[in-house]
């Protein structure tokens, strides 16, 4: 099923600081990214527009808040209730508040410990983050529907829409997933620091793995002169410049 443009326009708006959260606090980008679409109405509740929530967080002791009316389910009975949300300045502090509540809060420890996506759905609807009881299925076609492949712990390219290139980009991660992503995340960290473009997604992708295996240097630079080979006789493809957010 295609986006319409407000969803367009919230992953483009989000899905950089759910990346970088994702990698902070161990858990998949994608099911961040489904709970803060769902809780924010994909960015256009009054709670998201004005106080940057996009988690649904409640506010406590002296921080920062406003006062909304919210829905809860009760005993299987929706109803309205007035609840104090935390206030954040800013977009980017809105979503790591979102990291900093999951990881303070020992509830969540199942969510963060959780080894695959199904896993994540299930600890997230028994924690209660939620009283809706088809949370985790909701979630779920929420990633189900993102125009992407899934990729797994803070990861999740945008397509090209070039049959080729998407299989390259897709055969780069699968390989930084496994232990022969080694030492590549060392080695384009330390040359990659001011670059941008198809280089900086490289160097993002293998950061997030860890490994100890000489090949996988050999291997992934053939990957990445491949790519550049690519990219090179693409027309529009020829500026090293950050990649286009989806619907651009």
């Amino acid at each position: 099923m295609a986006w319409a443009q407000h969803q367009t326009d919230f992953y483009n708006k989000v899905w950089t600081s759910v990346q970088k959260v994702a990698r902070d606090i161990g858990v998949s980008a994608e099911i961040i990214f489904a709970q803060l679409a769902l809780e924010s109405n994909w960015g256009r509740s009054e709670l998201t527009r004005t106080a940057n929530n996009f988690g649904g967080i409640k506010a406590v002791g002296d921080q920062p808040y406003v006062i909304r009316r919210t829905r809860e389910v009760f005993n299987g009975v929706s109803q309205y209730v007035q609840a104090r949300f935390r206030r954040y300045d800013s977009v980017q502090e809105g979503i790591e508040g979102y990291g900093k509540f999951i990881t303070e809060n020992p509830r969540y420890r199942s969510f963060i410990g959780a080894n695959n996506l199904d896993a994540e759905l299930a600890a997230i609807q028994a924690s209660g983050y939620a009283t809706d009881p088809q949370y985790s299925a909701k979630l779920k076609r929420v990633i189900d529907n993102m125009p992407f492949q899934s990729s797994g712990t803070g990861s999740a390219p945008n397509t090209t829409g070039n049959s080729f290139l998407d299989s390259l980009q897709n055969g780069i991660i699968d390989f930084a997933t496994t232990d022969n992503g080694a030492q590549m995340g060392d080695l384009l960290n330390g040359v990659t620091d001011t670059v941008t473009g198809p280089f900086k997604w490289v160097e993002e992708t293998f950061t997030m793995r860890n490994g100890s295996r000489l090949i996988s240097i050999v291997i992934g630079i053939a990957l990445i002169i491949v790519a550049i080979v690519v990219l090179a006789n693409s027309s529009d493809s020829l500026k090293l410049e950050a990649p286009s957010p989806v619907g651009a």
